[in-house]
């Protein structure tokens, strides 16, 4: 596929299972953004090379000024907004903002739990004070009409823009996710993102209905190639020897049902979270402090806002916390 635009002359797209769209939006006020929007794709952009080579030198008059030569970036933005749940919908997921000071920034969303009829569905940018839960914002407000994302018949999806502007420019705008009919389904404010490293921390508790004294942090870090170190650090455990420990489908601790059972992409990876796979914890005292190496198909976005699940030794169910 051969297009041309202000960023790229070539756009090379290979797909296997799944279509691939490409379209323009405004990010503020007249931003221009190309939103290639996949799922279970690969998207590679070739643009022309923006170096500009010096030519030879020759004796010229005193004080002619040479050719000019290609800036390099004096360094990187990066801002993230976390999109949580809006209503009664449970789509949770992170869209981040990569650039520098040259003319554009790469932005990337990747959430979970959306719905599976989602095509088309849109994706909002406002500048307002109102809060995302306030029930004030809608989508004829956005500053931006013309981008979507695809689920194409999952609850996942992932997809990328590139944005005429640098990742401070989107400090402070408010993104939102709409499903097929129009409603809000997740929504966040884009932050500067201090730290390079992305991490999800779990504050852990009883499981609903238990009676279990399981207290504790869980940490999920992220490599750059999308595996995990999966940290805990748990008191008011019983004594267990390889007791299972995992990310769960769900995206709340509130009822057994809200859990759901392991959480991994199967379309990437088979399910890790076993004692083969390495997902287990052991106490000798009731305490359990380690880590352990993890990839389950989805990135930071994909596994923010799920339950992690502590078990006991026959299985049972006795912890739970949401990775924030």
């Amino acid at each position: 596929v051969d297009q041309t635009s202000n960023l790229y002359q070539k756009v090379t797209i290979s797909f296997s299972t799944s279509t691939t769209t490409t379209f323009t939006m405004n990010i503020v006020s007249s931003l221009s953004l190309a939103f290639l929007l996949a799922s279970s794709s690969s998207v590679q952009a070739d643009g022309d090379k923006q170096t500009v080579r010096g030519a030879k030198k020759t004796k010229g008059p005193k004080n002619a000024k040479g050719p000019k030569t290609s800036k390099k970036s004096k360094g990187g933005f990066t801002a993230i907004a976390k999109l949580d749940s809006v209503g009664g919908s449970k789509t949770n997921g992170v869209l981040q903002i990569h650039g520098n000071d040259r003319a554009s920034s790469l932005i990337t969303i990747e959430a979970s739990k959306a719905s599976v009829l989602c095509a088309d569905c849109k994706v909002g940018t406002f500048i307002t004070e109102d809060s995302c839960d306030s029930g004030l914002i809608k989508y004829e407000d956005s500053l931006d009409k013309d981008f979507y994302y695809n689920t194409f018949g999952s609850e996942y999806t992932r997809s990328a823009f590139t944005a005429n502007s640098v990742a401070e420019k989107a400090t402070g705008v408010k993104f939102a996710l709409f499903d097929e009919v129009g409603e809000m389904a997740a929504c966040g404010t884009a932050k500067v993102e201090i730290s390079s490293s992305h991490t999800l921390t779990a504050k852990m508790g009883p499981y609903p209905g238990s009676t279990s004294l399981v207290s504790g942090v869980v940490k999920v870090t992220y490599s750059n190639d999308g595996s995990f170190t999966f940290a805990y650090d748990l008191e008011g455990l019983e004594v267990c020897e390889e007791c299972g420990i995992h990310i769960h489908a769900g995206v709340s601790c509130d009822t057994n049902e809200d859990v759901e059972g392991h959480g991994w992409n199967s379309n990437i990876v088979r399910d890790l979270w076993t004692t083969e796979g390495g997902a287990y914890y052991n106490s000798v005292d009731g305490t359990a402090s380690d880590y352990f190496n993890m990839f389950n198909g989805f990135g930071y976005g994909g596994n923010y806002h799920h339950a992690v699940v502590v078990h006991s030794a026959d299985g049972t169910r006795i912890g739970c916390g949401v990775l924030m």
